[in-house]
């Protein structure tokens, strides 16, 4: 072979070693997975697809965003292997990035949505497999009286915007549809799996709304899984050739058309063509699901001139506000936080009050001693320089005895550092502690439940901690109104808490200074269905409820709530079942207030409920002694049947 033969093949090998050299096994890609819904700010769910065509590779995914937020997914990826995986990361005007690190190499992604049209404004998101079916309803809600203000903002909190997903892109967890006010189930959404139907059984329950379709054909009317949250049952199809109700509802004549029709569950909010089932409405939680008859999204309805106006009215815009703003005062976002993981909503005051008259000493309630003011310790400081320095040695030089000086200043040091002690000896003393706060909404008939509240660590030495977090779907972190030193506020990111992702959110390693509080709010699924039950039965103006506690807390404080009528019960102990009498009479307007609460939830729909305070039961972190004086987790376990007419 010539030398410029043996050249010419060396430079193929070299060319071909470098195109093989720079081929990356690992891969990565992003994409939005609710598709057009892109807010400004606050959790955005995105789907990550992972490839390895390399060696088997195993390390983790990095997510991080606005507001400090990090989260880290562990990833295993065996040759060949192609995963996809739906990550929630908190937007605040900017870009997430995705770094793929593992012992194979590292791939860097980063994901902008774009999203400064639609500040304060919520979503309606339709799960089907023909997207766009949704976009005639752009615009403002104007079904309703002006939007609560809210100090989540934004200057748009009326505008509806149409999102989509497909079932196997749709969000595992509530927190994925948190910004929407509506979900509608379309095409398809038969096929989404379990853990997809609890999220969204779960988002309701929270304050969302869900809608479900019927016309000609509708598959997922007979999925097992939504039966005991349907407004309807025992459904079958008729034709409306000329339906006054449903002109009403749009505003326009109504060609003939196909619709599901059924027998309303009791208590219902119905509307009626004759003697045709057109839709109704039924609480969840401090949520609504709703199901409506008629397919909008099908011939020969998707031609209809009044169908925007008949399928805004289901897109509750103002409810979803209405049910942020309560849940604001137990826990969540926009606050005095300063990271998210995971999303949460609303605000939680950094201080919690003693739930209860029982008074504890500061050794054992840390949360209510205080380190010294910083004002107290640059005053202490300044005089210890003024006292160690020029007047001890001017008052021992005047007095000639210099050489003093190696006693008095050490003896000096000790004094001030004793007052400095004597000012903060009670959390020196104190042991770790933790106290939690928040609201349990429950349905009865679903077994999970959802705690919405914050609580607070005191950790008396430093180190590294495993909070122990259990069924944590979004997590914040919050800074606190009590001065102390050693932490200050969270910047970019905060490495002491370094939260993973494993299907619930767990803080395995927290770490902490000597003398550290920290504060931390959060959403946590809870199984209370396997704790308490509720059950009622209306006759004419007499209610009887039936409440059993089958787990093994105590319910201290327990009542009866009908709208803004209290019946008080006492406490209820594990094992007992108690059988209470309640007189009712019409359900009273609801107000128009600000001022949201459980009882406005309840009259809207319907509903009942047994109030009380859950005793043993401790949510969030599992980290040193629980200051018992201080925790107060409250239930709200809805009802299945709302009250309906006499």
């Amino acid at each position: 072979m010539s030398l410029k033969s043996r050249l010419t093949v060396l430079a193929a090998l070299a060319l071909s070693a470098t195109a093989a050299f720079g081929a990356d096994p690992l891969s990565i890609s992003v994409t939005p997975a609710l598709e057009g819904f892109s807010p400004s700010a606050g959790t955005v769910p995105v789907a990550v697809n992972l490839r390895n065509d390399g060696p088997n590779a195993r390390g983790v995914l990095r997510v991080s965003g606005g507001a400090g937020f990090q989260m880290d997914y562990p990833i295993e990826l065996p040759r060949g292997s192609v995963k996809r995986l739906i990550t929630y990361p908190t937007m605040e005007y900017g870009s997430v990035r995705f770094l793929l690190d593992t012992d194979q190499g590292r791939q860097l992604k980063e994901y902008n949505p774009g999203g400064y049209g639609n500040e304060g404004g919520r979503a309606a998101v339709m799960i089907s497999d023909t997207p766009g079916e949704l976009s005639f309803i752009k615009g403002e809600d104007k079904s309703s009286v002006p939007a609560p203000v809210t100090p989540y903002g934004g200057n748009n909190q009326n505008s509806i915007q149409d999102a989509y997903t497909v079932p196997g892109l749709a969000p595992n967890r509530p927190v994925g549809y948190a910004n929407v006010a509506t979900v509608f189930l379309g095409s398809g959404s038969e096929r989404l799996n379990d853990e997809q139907v609890q999220a969204l059984k779960l988002y309701a329950l929270a304050g969302g709304t869900l809608v479900f379709v019927g016309g000609a054909s509708s598959p997922i009317l007979g999925d097992a899984r939504w039966r005991d949250i349907l407004p309807a049952r025992e459904f079958r199809v008729v034709t409306l050739n000329d339906s006054n109700a449903l002109a009403s509802l749009g505003g326009e004549a109504a060609p003939p058309v196909s619709v599901t029709t059924g027998v309303p569950t009791p208590g219902a909010i119905v509307r009626w063509e004759g003697g045709t089932l057109l839709t109704a409405e039924r609480g969840l939680g401090i949520g609504k699901v709703i199901y409506l008859a008629f397919n909008p999204f099908e011939p020969p309805l998707n031609r209809w001139d009044g169908r925007r106006s008949a399928v805004t009215k289901s897109v509750r815009v103002l409810d979803s506000l209405r049910a942020s703003a309560f849940l604001q005062q137990y826990g969540g976002q926009n606050g005095n936080r300063s990271g998210v993981y995971g999303g949460s909503t609303a605000y939680v005051s950094a201080t919690m009050l003693p739930s209860s008259g029982h008074v504890t000493m500061p050794a054992q309630d840390p949360f209510s001693t205080k380190l010294p003011p910083a004002e107290k310790v640059f005053t202490l400081l300044g005089a210890y320089f003024v006292v160690v320095v020029p007047l001890n040695f001017l008052i021992l030089k005047k007095l000639k005895r210099g050489e003093l000086a190696w006693f008095t200043a050490p003896l000096i040091s000790l004094g001030f550092a004793g007052a400095f002690f004597a000012s903060a000896q009670d959390l020196y003393s104190a042991r770790m502690s933790s106290a939690s706060q928040g609201i349990l909404i429950a349905q009865q008939g679903m077994e999970e439940g959802l705690f919405v509240g914050a609580s607070q660590m005191f950790v008396p030495r430093s180190g590294t901690y495993d909070l122990k977090l259990n069924g944590v779907d979004s997590l914040g972190i919050l800074n606190t109104n009590q001065p102390y030193y050693g932490y200050g506020g969270r910047q970019e990111h905060d490495s002491e808490f370094d939260p993973v992702d494993v299907g619930q959110i767990i803080v395995p390693r927290m770490q902490a200074n000597n003398l550290s509080f920290r504060e931390i709010d959060y959403r946590q699924r809870v199984p209370v269905g396997r704790w308490f039950s509720l059950e009622t039965k209306r006759s004419g103006s007499n209610l009887t409820c039936v409440v059993r506690n089958t787990g093994t807390y105590r319910l201290e404080n327990a009542a009866i709530q009908v709208a803004d009528q209290e019946t008080e019960v006492g406490t209820i102990e594990p094992g007992q079942t108690r059988e209470i009498k309640v007189r009712i009479a019409d359900v009273p307007p609801v107000a128009s207030t600000d001022n949201y609460s459980l009882p406005q939830f309840l009259t809207r729909n319907r509903g009942t409920a047994l109030i009380g305070s859950i005793r043993g039961f401790r949510p969030g972190p599992q980290l040193g002694e629980e200051v018992a004086g201080r925790t107060s987790v409250r239930l709200a376990l809805i009802a299945k049947e709302a009250l309906g007419p006499r």
